[in-house]
């Protein structure tokens, strides 16, 4: 009596998992080195701008903004539904001309940006 009991367990126990929706969380990952003069390029402001929330954490996230450290780089990282990504990146900063680009979470080659004074 026990044996019928079990293998009915145990075959409710696969029935409700293998119901089970799994979710696949990839990472979204922008980040590159700004320079001028082919000098590393400090206090640049970085504004990610995002067609879809991504997320930190729990938190949806569709713009973002850093300010490059001493290096000349930046950095975001966040987790998607591992569907295509579109972004614009703006960088900024006083006494330079202001670039933009446009890139997919396809691209996972860290960027290069030469900004140009004014």
């Amino acid at each position: 009596m026990i044996l019928p009991r079990f293998a009915f367990f145990c075959l409710l126990i696969c029935s409700m998992t293998s119901c089970a929706t799994v979710q696949r969380d990839c990472y979204f990952h922008v980040s590159g080195k700004v320079s001028t003069d082919d000098k590393p390029l400090a206090g640049v402001l970085v504004k990610l701008i995002i067609d879809k929330p991504v997320f930190k954490a729990i938190t949806p996230v569709q713009n973002a903004s850093r300010i490059t450290d001493d290096n000349g780089q930046f950095d975001f990282s966040y987790l998607d539904d591992c569907s295509p990504v579109r972004y614009l990146i703006t960088f900024s900063r006083e006494g330079f001309k202001e670039m933009v680009l446009k890139g997919t979470n396809e691209n996972l080659t860290p960027y290069s940006v030469e900004l140009e004074r004014e």
